[in-house]
C-alpha cells in the first residue's frame, strides 16, 4: 500500500468522523466507504458500522462489525455494535454471545446493560425463513462463529422438536428440502436483509428472488443501503442462470440498468474484483448490443475483443 494511498484512506476516515459529528450519518458512510477503498482497515469499518447503526440498517453494521473482527478479534467495539443490530434483528442469542465477549475484552457497561435487557429473550419467530447464514460470500474464506442461527419458522415445529424427528427416521433428508424456498418479495431493506441471509449460498436462488421484486420499488427499498455482498451475489446468479438459459436476458439487462439509479452504486461498484467483472461480461454477452456497452459502460467494465 503506498503512502499516498495511505494518507488519502487517513484524510477520508478524518472527513467521515466529521460527517459522523454533524450528525450526517449518509455522508459519513460514503467517506468511509471511499476510505476503504483506498486501504482495508478495522477501525474504519467499525467507524462505518456505528454509522451505519445510526441509520437502522443493521445489516450493513453487522457485515462490517464481522469484517473489522475478522481483522482484529480483541475489537470490543465491533463486539458490541454487532450486538445492537443483532439485537434488532431479533437474533438475541448471537447478540448475547457477542456481548459476553465484549465484557471478556474489555469492561463495558453499556454492553452491560443491553446484556441484563435481552438475557431472557429467544430468537424472533421470521416467516419464511428457516436459517440465517452468513457466507463466504459476506466474510471471505473465514467463517465467524454466530454463522449458524436456527430461527423458528411460523407454523412450523420448533427446531429441537425438528431434530427429534430426523433421529427417529434416521434418514438423510431430500435434497430438494435442503435447499431454500425463495421467499415473496421483501416490503422493507430489513426484510430483504434476512432473506439475503437464507440465500447468501444460494446464488441463482438470489438471482431469482431478486427478479420477484419490482423493479420500480428499487430507489425505495435500495438507496443508500446497497452493498457490495449484495451486487457479488446477485452477479454470481445471474451469470448461472444466464448460463443455463433460465432466465430471459432482456430482464437481467433492465434489473441492472434500474440497479444503477440507486444510491451508493457508483460505491458499491468499487469493490466488484475480476470475477466479479468476468461474469457481468459473460451476462452482457447474451444482450443486444446497445444493451451490452451500455450496462459494461455502466459498471465501469471495459469490453474484451
Amino acid at each position: 500500500m503506498s503512502s499516498e494511498s495511505d494518507e488519502s484512506a487517513l484524510k477520508l476516515k478524518e472527513q467521515g468522523n466529521v460527517a459522523y459529528k454533524e450528525k450526517r450519518f449518509n455522508k459519513a458512510v460514503e467517506l468511509y466507504t471511499k476510505s476503504l477503498v483506498e486501504k482495508r482497515d478495522a477501525t474504519v469499518l467499525c467507524n462505518r458500522a456505528q454509522a451505519s447503526l445510526q441509520l437502522k440498517n443493521w445489516m450493513s453494521t453487522v457485515m462490517d462489525c464481522t469484517a473489522a473482527i475478522e481483522m482484529q478479534n480483541d475489537n470490543s467495539k465491533a463486539f458490541y455494535r454487532r450486538a445492537c443490530a443483532l439485537r434488532e434483528l431479533g437474533l438475541f442469542e448471537q447478540a448475547r454471545k457477542d456481548l459476553i465477549r465484549c465484557g471478556q475484552i474489555e469492561t463495558n457497561a453499556a454492553a452491560d446493560k443491553l446484556l441484563l435487557e435481552i438475557k431472557d429473550k429467544k430468537n424472533a419467530k421470521v416467516m419464511d425463513i428457516s436459517r440465517v447464514e452468513r457466507g463466504e460470500e459476506l466474510t471471505g474464506e473465514e467463517q465467524t462463529e454466530w454463522k449458524k442461527v436456527d430461527i423458528e419458522v411460523i407454523g412450523q415445529p420448533s427446531a429441537a422438536k425438528a431434530e427429534e424427528q430426523i433421529e427417529e427416521k434416521q434418514e438423510p433428508a431430500p435434497e430438494s428440502e435442503k435447499r431454500p424456498s425463495i421467499p415473496a418479495p421483501p416490503t422493507s431493506f430489513t426484510q430483504f436483509a434476512l432473506h439475503f441471509t437464507s440465500l447468501a449460498e444460494h446464488p441463482a436462488l438470489f438471482a431469482q428472488y431478486f427478479l420477484s421484486i419490482d423493479m420500480s420499488k428499487y430507489k425505495a427499498l435500495f438507496d443508500d443501503l446497497l452493498e457490495e455482498a449484495h451486487l457479488k451475489l446477485l452477479v454470481t446468479g445471474f451469470a448461472g442462470l444466464i448460463y443455463q438459459g433460465q432466465v430471459k436476458p432482456a430482464s437481467v439487462a433492465r434489473c441492472l440498468l434500474l440497479l444503477a439509479t440507486v444510491s451508493r452504486f457508483d460505491l458499491t461498484i468499487l469493490f466488484l474484483n475480476e470475477q466479479d467483472k468476468d461474469n457481468l461480461r459473460r451476462i452482457c454477452a447474451s444482450f443486444a448490443p446497445q444493451d451490452k456497452s451500455l450496462i459494461l459502460q455502466t459498471y465501469g467494465i471495459e469490453e474484451q475483443t
